[in-house]
């Protein structure tokens, strides 16, 4: 990847460049300069130059919108083939569950014991607490599987305050911030790999109340949401930083 010289814009030869050192010496300046931080900068002003394109034509299943009265909702549909595997395993268990936990109760054989006492109702009472575990399993699976088919992952702005949503229909969690204190939008490496390749999530960098999200997103819509978000946070004369 060519860099350039912040300053200048001129670009920097590779014999002024060390990669092992991290170090690059612009050659219209001499100063010295970061090859990382120059190298992401060329990656801003990339996708800056793309912005337009990409606000133009949404990837399916994303979009801008600003209503009548000046909210704005950016956001992205969460869909995923493994989704669509989860629930239906998701169903399956929470059947095999359910079954592990009811049958003890309507089990005639377990109902008396020899000595003709009642016992169906510990039995089954016994069964129930060693089926908890499976059920909050359940529970965790299906939340999952519902998230990964049918979630979203939506920021919502308004003039003094904003936030940033992940789940389903409205159920999910919820995470404020002020955009007016929004100084840069990145994408950064998750910890996680995907097909042998790093994946990526955005960071709102909002003071002390970052935000992150795009987690597990396709790159598509990951671009998408980055030029959105930076348009409407950091372009968007309503959102203008009060410390300035």
């Amino acid at each position: 990847m060519k860099v350039h010289c912040p300053e200048t814009g001129v670009e920097i030869p590779p014999d002024k460049i060390n990669v092992a050192t991290d170090v690059a010496i612009s050659p219209a300046t001499g100063k010295v300069h970061r090859v990382s931080v120059l190298r992401r900068l060329e990656e801003e002003r990339e996708e800056r130059e793309r912005s337009p394109e990409l606000l133009a034509n949404p990837p399916e299943g994303a979009w801008y919108r600003r209503d009548p009265k000046g909210t704005i909702r950016i956001g992205v549909r969460v869909f995923s083939s493994i989704g669509i595997f989860l629930l239906v395993f998701a169903v399956f268990w929470n059947i095999g569950t359910l079954i592990a936990i009811v049958v003890p109760y309507l089990d005639p054989s377990s109902r008396f014991t020899e000595n003709g006492d009642d016992m169906r109702f510990g039995i089954g009472l016994s069964q129930t607490l060693l089926g908890l575990p499976f059920l909050a399993g359940s529970i965790g699976l299906s939340a999952a599987a519902l998230y990964l088919t049918f979630g979203r992952q939506e920021v919502v702005i308004e003039c003094d305050k904003a936030s940033v949503f992940r789940g389903v229909a409205y159920w999910g969690i919820t995470r404020k911030f002020d955009p007016r204190q929004v100084t840069g939008i990145e994408r950064r490496k998750c910890k996680w790999e995907c097909n042998d390749g790093p994946m990526y999530k955005l960071v709102i960098d909002a003071g002390p109340n970052d935000r992150t999200l795009g987690s597990g997103i396709p790159d598509k819509k990951l671009d998408f949401l980055l030029a959105a978000l930076r348009d409407a946070l950091l372009n968007d004369p309503t959102t203008e930083d009060v410390n300035k």
